[in-house]
């Protein structure tokens, strides 16, 4: 296996772009200093070879001839001659058909003729270190193919349209300029010369600071979130929980009207409006009598901490004894950091008891979302609609940064934090520049690491080494 160090960005190199197997259009895609070169040898035989302008990116509509095969074949050629392409390096794509003998003898023609095959994530590693992208964005990449629903693709959207990096920069830029300014003061103590405005440097830190402060959140919240938003199915026993979990998820818990028929915790798994979600069904909410009881609360508890989203589910058919036990455990519940929504459950038995009118004023009130139960597709729909969109909330509010980049930037992150908190502290006091200085390249040396600035090859084989080839 090839380490991110032993690549060799001189060398001309050469991949398929598109996705394997047959398909209507096949892309090849080539960079590096000999591209245009190597075109002019791949199209020397064909009839209406181009001369590629040395200026400007152009679409060329070109006949390739297919050697010993016999014919041609058409192809559009995109060259990008300068340093303005995705790689900052001359560079081309080849479309024609995605006929996969044709798409293989013309990679082998390319390699024949100097280029070699391109190693997975080494087009984007190029753009990286170009400069074309910051290693927040080159995570983003990947995050954009990996994108599972909609969701996910907007956050690594975002990430890659330079939404994070940029302000990073800014600020890292900003920095540097104080660094600068305050040195260049210690050069000139004696003479009691200030180059920095005290004022508005100590707003600027503590602008910096906070915005910092956020994107930890943010980290923190990501990587205490799996890559699936999961949602936690509560209630007290007997709420509905199980039959409500089966039809979301298609699965088959056992339903009973027993009180704690589930003991332990059920996983599946949905897609809702686009973003796949875990549904989890969670014991009932009672105090353990036994082992296995006690148990199954511990397993109710920790899901609940590690919920993105807690739906508690209250049965429409309950005494007013009961609903007043369940609005108490639903009120500790909601009152805690996890979003919670409440769900009036088996609506399709409330026709049989006396307090439907009390539970449709409840509703009305806003004490529940919606009403469903698994008889019902409308109650469900509604169910379905309002857990998209207190995910979709969510998810806007805490996943600012991609999972991996989350991972790798959080330490940074925090010791950014760190550094500014008390260059903050510093810059209200008189215990001297050179302190504060210190302090401010602490900073200046972590958001280096975050955007890529300073890297090592460890870290670009980890980054790089979860791409496929061709990108």
């Amino acid at each position: 296996m090839y380490s991110a160090s032993d690549w060799n960005p001189d060398e001309t190199i050469a991949a398929l772009a598109s996705a394997p197997g047959p398909g209507q259009r096949g892309i090849v895609r080539i960079s590096g200093e000999e591209t245009v070169a190597l075109l002019n040898s791949l199209l020397e035989d064909s009839p209406n070879a181009p001369e590629f302008d040395n200026r400007r990116a152009k679409r060329y509509p070109v006949e390739i001839c297919l050697g010993e095969r016999g014919g041609s074949f058409p192809m559009a050629v995109h060259v990008w001659p300068g340093q303005r392409s995705y790689t900052g390096q001359p560079s081309a794509e080849l479309h024609l058909l995605g006929a996969p003998p044709i798409l293989d003898w013309l990679l082998g023609r390319i390699y024949k003729l100097g280029a070699r095959p391109a190693q997975p994530g080494e087009f984007t590693l190029r753009s990286f270190l170009s400069g074309r992208l910051s290693l927040v964005q080159a995570e983003a990449v990947l995050g954009v193919i990996d994108a599972r629903g909609n969701a996910q693709l907007d956050v690594a959207l975002q990430q890659l349209a330079g939404g994070v990096s940029q302000r990073m920069r800014r600020m890292r830029d900003q920095l540097l300029e104080d660094l600068a300014d305050l040195e260049a003061g210690l050069d000139f103590v004696e003479e009691d010369i200030e180059f920095i405005d005290r004022a508005e440097f100590a707003d600027r830190l503590q602008n910096w600071q906070s915005e910092v402060a956020l994107l930890c959140e943010a980290a923190d919240r990501r990587m205490h979130s799996a890559e699936e938003p999961r949602i936690v199915l509560a209630g007290l026993p007997n709420a509905g929980k199980s039959s409500l979990f089966n039809a979301l998820t298609g699965e088959t818990a056992i339903v009973s009207d027993i009180e704690g028929t589930t003991t332990d915790y059920l996983v599946g798994r949905t897609q809702l409006t686009g973003t796949n979600v875990a549904i989890f069904d969670t014991a009932g909410w009672e105090t353990g009598s036994n082992p296995i009881g006690e148990l199954a609360q511990v397993f109710r508890q920790s899901g609940y901490e590690q919920a993105d989203l807690i739906v508690w589910c209250t049965p429409a058919d309950w005494s007013k004894d009961q609903r007043q036990a369940d609005d108490i455990h639903f009120d500790k519940l909601a009152s805690g950091a996890v979003p919670t929504i409440r769900v009036c459950t088996k609506t399709d038995r409330a026709k049989a008891v006396t307090t439907t009118e009390e539970h449709e004023d409840a509703a009305r009130n806003g004490r529940f979302t919606c009403g469903a139960t698994a008889t019902q597709a409308g109650g469900l729909d509604a169910l379905k609609a309002a857990i998209a969109e207190a995910v979709s909330e969510n998810q806007g509010q805490s996943q600012e940064l991609l999972g991996s980049t989350a991972a790798r930037c959080r330490d940074s992150l925090f010791r950014t934090r760190s550094h500014l908190e008390e260059a903050c502290h510093l810059a209200e006091t008189s215990l001297g520049d050179e302190f504060l200085a210190e302090e401010l390249r602490g900073a200046i040396q972590e958001l280096g690491v975050i955007l890529g600035h300073v890297y090592t090859d460890d870290l670009l084989d980890r980054v790089f080494s979860k791409f496929c080839i061709g990108k």
